[in-house]
């Protein structure tokens, strides 16, 4: 009792409690407003919207140019000297916007083309242009996030988070029930209106800060590509790895069996999100520890909280039928087994996901998680196109079971390796 008393007055523990409560609050949210999409659209048009919403959350994290990494790793060492956390988020940010700026009116100009190759949706131009607009927004909703994470201001971006979730069901119900929702419609209100009102929660009552920033000088030496451009790399591989199974669904089976894969991929992500909540917190922490004892204590302590998400994705391999169908519409009854299926794959992905935050913040090796996610890619995307053409929606459960073991074997022998090397004093 002690022992837990203890764990529950350790700052690190408590931010994690924050995050992970604060971040499953939005996944409640986020579950209750998929539930009512998939009710007020059918098949086809669910599956028309994830593909665009995958499409804008892909190329948010695509266009983040690995600035999360770099906010941090630097963001805790500058805390004591404000002048110069300034300069730093100043320089980032508008490196970041002027690149994503640039990427996505190019690909506004190729997305067209693509449509009719790749994702053969055929729509309006301007449903692509509200999804590209979303995504810069995305983009800047991450960089605020990203930044008061590092500065351990867990409870005020989580509260501004889960504002902009409360007004988005809200308004998707009332829209909804009034028969005027439609595809564009929601995503202005996901994508666009969402991130606005945490710009508002978040700045209101900082308006020094804005000040402040608008008056500091962008500082070259403060944009760290040697460190960003790897993980900026590996990041987006490894967003195609876990965004891949629904493109290539929708390429080699239909638009509907994306609309019924995407329910189970969602319920997912909800978790993947819930590991993320806690990686935000432990990547701090890992950046402050270099001696072999303090590395063995913080994993140890990792593993403990990422057995949550763990234990949760076995619940959810587990749950009888009937409770699903409580939440799932009938329409959507193939989604079902999908859930249990990668709820199973996934449970491997949480724990490598605590081991690699040694390698990319202790050891400040990103080319070691690059390789990782190049072999994930690989090894996922042969396993996809061999497997969807055969076993329809069921092929990505076995392809991420498969790549998800292999992976942890290649990370286990990196820790075995790097951990003999490690100072004791």
């Amino acid at each position: 009792m002690d022992g837990i008393k203890h764990q529950l007055k350790d700052t690190v523990t408590k931010n994690v409690i924050i995050n992970t409560l604060g971040n499953y609050l939005g996944f409640f949210i986020g579950g209750l407003y998929t539930i009512l999409l998939f009710r007020f659209f059918d098949p086809y048009e669910f599956g028309v919207l994830s593909i665009l919403l995958a499409l804008s959350y892909l190329l948010a994290n695509v266009l983040s140019f690995g600035i999360p990494a770099t906010l941090y790793a630097t963001i805790p060492s500058l805390l004591p000297d404000k002048e110069k956390a300034y300069d730093f988020l100043k320089s980032n940010f508008i490196f970041q916007t002027t690149l994503a700026s640039a990427s996505l009116l190019l690909i506004y100009a190729l997305l067209p083309h693509y449509d009719m190759r790749l994702f053969k949706l055929d729509l309006p131009n301007y449903y692509y242009a509200i999804t590209l607009i979303s995504t810069l927004l995305y983009i800047w909703q991450n960089f605020i996030r990203d930044a008061m994470n590092a500065a351990e201001r867990f409870l005020q971006i989580n509260t501004a988070t889960n504002i902009s979730n409360i007004v988005k069901i809200i308004l998707i119900v009332w829209l909804g029930f009034q028969g005027k929702l439609t595809i564009a419609t929601t995503i202005v209100i996901l994508g666009i209106v969402g991130p606005l009102i945490v710009f508002f929660a978040v700045l209101i009552g900082r308006r020094q800060i804005v000040r402040s920033l608008t008056q500091h000088k962008i500082v070259r030496s403060h944009i760290k590509l040697r460190f960003t451009m790897p993980y900026f790399i590996s990041t987006q591989l490894f967003n195609l790895t876990t965004r891949a199974d629904l493109f290539l669904i929708a390429y080699f089976l239909t638009t509907v069996d994306a609309g019924h894969y995407s329910v189970a991929q969602r319920v997912i992500f909800v978790i993947i999100t819930s590991i993320d909540s806690i990686t935000q917190v432990l990547s701090a922490e890992f950046s402050k520890v270099s001696l072999r004892k303090d590395v063995i204590k913080l994993t140890r302590r990792a593993f403990y909280y990422m057995a949550i998400p763990s234990t949760i994705l076995l619940v959810l391999a587990g749950l009888p039928s009937f409770i699903y169908e409580l939440l799932i519409p009938p329409a959507y009854s193939p989604s079902i087994p999908l859930v249990r299926s990668l709820s199973l794959t996934y449970i491997p992905f949480a724990f490598d996901a605590a081991l690699l935050l040694f390698f990319l913040y202790t050891l400040r090796k990103p080319e070691f998680v690059l390789f990782v996610n190049i072999l994930m890619l690989l090894l996922v995307t042969i396993f996809h196109i061999l497997l969807i053409p055969r076993m329809g929606i069921n092929g990505p459960a076995i392809s991420f079971g498969i790549t998800y073991v292999m992976i942890t074997f290649v990370i286990g022998a990196g820790l075995l390796r790097e951990f003999r090397l490690l100072k004791d004093e």
